[in-house]
């Protein structure tokens, strides 16, 4: 009774030095094709700004029109889109920026791990777990 999702689920545990591995080769992808990203969310903030102004120049020429009873539901739809329009800026903005965020915390990381290494504190096949959990004399 397995079925997709259970495959997935099923996985060993790594030990340090291949999640190390991981973390390194993934660190690497995102240091080469982090332009992409950045690109593709730069060019949709500014595509996000220019459909804004347009949208206040056509607001401005539809107020001087001048038509009382529509102007409550013209209020409310424009709350109403602006609330979901701002909310889009907003979700725009805070990707751009996370994408121009590096990833320090892990570039720390696989430091750390091979200075530890290099300092003679990890064997080869040993990892931190392993060492930790070993009984004690």
């Amino acid at each position: 009774m397995g079925g997709r999702f259970a495959d997935k689920m099923k996985h060993r545990c790594l030990d340090d030095s291949e999640y190390v591995e991981r973390i390194r080769r993934a660190v690497a992808l995102h240091d080469r094709w982090r332009w992409v990203p950045i690109t593709i969310r730069g060019s949709l903030v500014i595509a996000f700004i220019a459909i804004m102004v347009a949208a206040v120049n056509v607001v401005q020429l539809a107020g001087n029109l001048g038509n009382p009873p529509a102007a409550w539901a013209g209020f409310v739809i424009g709350a109403i889109l602006g609330i979901l329009v701002g909310s889009l800026g907003i979700n725009l903005a805070h990707s751009f920026v996370d994408t121009l965020r590096s990833w320090r915390g892990e570039q720390l990381m696989v430091r750390y791990y091979d200075a530890l290494r290099e300092l003679g504190f990890l064997s080869g096949s040993e990892d931190i777990q392993q060492e930790d959990m070993a009984p004690r004399p």
